[in-house]
């Protein structure tokens, strides 16, 4: 039977499993709690059911009042508080929480939480608590990397529940550059997502390649297409937050990577060849999805070619066929193809995919319509057709490109627990 997806999905990567959580964001004091209050906001607009806990320190640089306007919960700053609503507040939300984020944690809270104290309303808190905990430490870069904040960091680690979210490097506030930033908001809620979410793919390998390569011509110019490798950080990060060992194999991009993810950066299709076939024998999914070159220069010149004709032709030959190079692998994985077509009929479009799929024997392809404006590449919104065993095919509508990674991670999970029953019924 062939499986069937939804593509009913929302835009907001972190919303299907923030949706309904109650998360307990703790805020101490350091520069970064203004960080804390867009953080807040996103979590609300995904869904979740934000309380807010506050240090002492932390009011001192942004009002309880911020975080109470943009949760519509009262924010907690004290065990004995008149005010609160709970008879024991520091209880009470400990054991309701269904994830914790600790954002920013300054090297105090991160000592007296390692050392188990209690001795404010937010580490009160922390010791009656079960679920989850996403510690995003932001300090002086000196701070950072002082031996006793590193061995306390090291002690929460070793809880399974706790997961440590290492500071950004950049300018800091006192001054100096280097490690000690707070995350963006956006990569805190996405992670924090992955911390709620049923981890489906957990014990799995996952391999993707994406972005567009360059085939040098000489040293200044090149072949290439306008690839970003959007799709492939969105089938990255999805994965990842499913529990999947997760690999991605990059290609030339303005664009950042998942934090967590193992990332190898690629230029040529030969190098995006060797780094695949490197590992592909060891994992049990490959996406495909990286707008590879067909052609490179024969030769790449040793300067840069001077314009002295008003015509002049290049010799070029094939690159690497990387998915006919995976089908000659000793142990070939799950592979989800991708194929970028020009067709504007639906099904000259389901036509091409389907060839392509046989013809490079993928277990499922996705094509999509590209278009003379770039519409199908970059950041933005895209559609296509989802191409399965037998007859199957499903229309994905435009959307967001995280909403799109998650059907096409769906189809994935389909698909190995079939290829488990396959290999079953064959033993």
């Amino acid at each position: 039977m062939a499986p069937t997806f939804s593509s009913t999905s929302s835009a907001d990567s972190s919303a299907s499993s923030l949706h309904g959580k109650t998360v307990l964001l703790g805020v101490s004091a350091g520069i970064a709690a203004y960080k804390a209050c867009e953080l807040a906001r996103l979590l609300v607009k995904a869904g979740a059911d934000v309380h807010v806990q506050m240090t002492e320190g932390a009011t001192q640089f942004v009002q309880p009042l911020t975080f109470a306007a943009l949760t519509s919960n009262p924010v907690g700053t004290r065990i004995f508080d008149a005010d609160t609503e709970a008879a024991m507040p520091h209880t009470e939300l400990g054991m309701k929480a269904d994830l914790i984020i600790l954002a920013p944690a300054t090297a105090d809270v991160i000592a007296r939480i390692a050392a188990g104290m209690a001795n404010d309303l937010l580490t009160t808190t922390m010791l009656v608590a079960t679920c989850p905990v996403l510690v995003c430490p932001a300090m002086n870069r000196d701070m950072w990397s002082n031996e006793i904040v590193q061995r306390n960091i090291s002690t929460l680690d070793e809880f399974e529940r706790y997961t440590i979210l290492p500071p950004d490097s950049g300018e800091l506030a006192c001054g100096v550059t280097g490690p000690g930033r707070l995350p963006e908001p956006e990569n805190i809620a996405r992670i924090a997502a992955s911390l709620t979410q049923e981890q489906s793919l957990i014990g799995r390998r996952v391999l993707i390649s994406g972005g567009p390569t360059r085939e040098y011509i000489d040293p200044v110019r090149f072949l290439s297409n306008p690839a970003t490798g959007s799709l492939a950080i969105a089938l990255a990060s999805c994965a990842q937050a499913r529990g999947a060992e997760t690999t991605l194999v990059l290609g030339p991009t303005h664009l950042k990577p998942p934090p967590g993810v193992e990332l190898i950066r690629v230029t040529s299709a030969q190098e995006m060849c060797d780094a695949i076939m490197a590992r592909v024998s060891d994992v049990d999914v490959l996406c495909m999805s990286a707008a590879v070159a067909d052609y490179q220069p024969l030769s790449m010149a040793d300067a840069k070619h001077k314009k002295t004709a008003d015509d002049t032709s290049l010799r070029l030959t094939r690159t690497p066929d990387i998915l006919e190079a995976v089908n000659q692998a000793q142990s070939k994985p799950i592979v989800l193809g991708f194929a970028a077509e020009t067709e504007t009929n639906l099904e000259a479009l389901k036509t091409a995919g389907r060839n392509k799929m046989l013809k490079k024997n993928c277990n499922l392809l996705f094509v999509n319509h590209v278009y003379t404006d770039q519409r199908g590449f970059g950041p933005g919104d895209t559609e296509g057709i989802l191409l399965g065993p037998g007859e199957f095919d499903l229309h994905i509508s435009p959307q967001a490109k995280s909403s799109v990674a998650r059907i096409l991670c769906d189809a994935l999970e389909q698909e190995l627990s079939q290829s488990a029953l396959r290999d079953k019924e064959v033993s």
